[in-house]
């Protein structure tokens, strides 16, 4: 996808939370990953736009209000 001129926001300058699984299964508390990176099921690509300034994940404590973390980036617009 990158060849084809998408972006991976999850390469922004600042990264929050990236060595977690999207999925956090309802446990708590999460582990980070083993291997530094963790699986990101949820991602966010964009074409023709000049990046993200921050790619985040946010890290809920039981009660989840989902089996999935919340994913979101700062866009910068061209």
């Amino acid at each position: 996808m990158v060849g084809a001129g998408y972006y991976d926001t999850s390469a922004a300058a600042r990264q929050v939370n990236l060595r977690y699984n999207t999925v956090n299964r309802y446990v708590s508390p999460e582990k980070p990953s083993n291997w530094g990176f963790g699986s990101c099921y949820h991602q966010v690509w964009t074409l023709n736009m000049p990046g993200a300034a921050t790619f985040a994940q946010v890290l809920r404590s039981s009660p989840y209000p989902s089996d999935h973390n919340l994913v979101y980036t700062d866009l910068r617009l061209p």
